[in-house]
């Protein structure tokens, strides 16, 4: 039996073992992945898979037992390499980050250029996706860090760890009649028509659920994704919008305008999402700190070593 056979195991089980796409994730064929897990059940001597017809179901009994040492002796693999990186000059050391388009263009443009200061021979790589994805990718190891405001299942093996409030703002076009007349309702809000995310990112829904909660109905005339779109139209006239505080800047926006809505909306919270592990590579803690400065590295490395 060989290292590569677990971790086939272990991306089966991440897939809904569906062997095609495990193929596609670790760019091997299926019938390699196939043959390699019929080796190991002949090694073994029992059946590690339930197999109906061409289909796989799950895991016999003794096959959860192999799942168990699988996953950690493919943990333990991937934590000497992240060790081995650490510590040799031979290897380059890598950085995946997993993030929404928002995070990537506003909350981590500065950590990331920082970083790239502090580490110019990391390779560093963004694998963008929805909100509700970033979780996925960590959780199945296709990247070592996630940056995102998605609450998590209350099941989640993925560690949370908070590092940011953002407030929120109402961007209007200049001379909008949100600009004057005293203070920032609800009320006045809603008078006026409204550009929200799409509710399956906490932006949207955090607004619905905090207009709705006052029993009021704001005229929706478009949903977006991206905040540079939602900040297009907004400035086109189409309607105003609630954003996070970092979407908008005076300079690089002339055609907008940003009221404080902190009074009103909730605050984003952004968190750090990692993957249990018994070792946290140092580009991680850096990276982690240049996201989240005040964030005390040895409680991180517990709450990661101890999940």
């Amino acid at each position: 039996m060989n290292l590569q056979q677990m971790r086939y195991l272990v991306a089966a089980s991440a897939r809904d073992f569906n062997f095609s796409e495990v193929g596609r994730f670790i760019h091997t064929s299926q019938s390699v992945i196939s043959r390699q897990i019929q080796l190991l059940e002949a090694e073994l001597g029992f059946d590690v898979l339930v197999r109906r017809g061409k289909r796989i179901t799950g895991f016999t009994r003794e096959g959860e037992t192999v799942f168990a040492i699988a996953r950690r002796m493919v943990k333990e693999a991937d934590d000497l390499r992240r060790f081995a990186e650490d510590h040799s000059k031979r290897t380059q050391a890598r950085l995946t980050v997993a993030t929404t388009h928002f995070h990537a263009r506003y909350t981590l443009l500065e950590p990331i250029l920082k970083f790239r200061t502090l580490h110019p021979h990391v390779l560093l790589r963004l694998k963008q996706s929805d909100p509700t994805d970033v979780e996925r990718i960590v959780g199945q190891e296709e990247a070592d860090i996630g940056v995102t405001a998605q609450m998590l299942d209350s099941d989640s093996e993925v560690v949370a760890i908070p590092c940011q409030s953002v407030p929120r703002v109402v961007i209007t076009p200049p001379r909008h009649p949100l600009l004057s007349g005293g203070r920032l309702t609800l009320e006045r809000i809603v008078a006026h028509p409204l550009i929200i995310y799409d509710e399956k990112y906490t932006g949207g829904s955090a607004v619905m659920q905090t207009l709705q909660s006052k029993g009021l109905e704001p005229q929706i005339v478009m949903t977006a994704m991206d905040a540079d779109v939602i900040k297009t139209y907004v400035a086109a006239g189409l309607g105003i919008s609630i954003v996070q505080a970092a979407v908008y800047d005076r300079r690089q926006d002339p055609g907008l305008r940003a009221i404080d809505a902190s009074h009103l909306f909730k605050p984003l919270v952004i968190v750090m999402l990692l993957k249990p592990r018994l070792y946290v590579s140092k580009a991680v803690s850096d990276f982690a700190l240049t996201v989240a400065p005040a964030l005390d590295i040895s409680k991180m490395e517990s709450a990661v070593r101890g999940k």
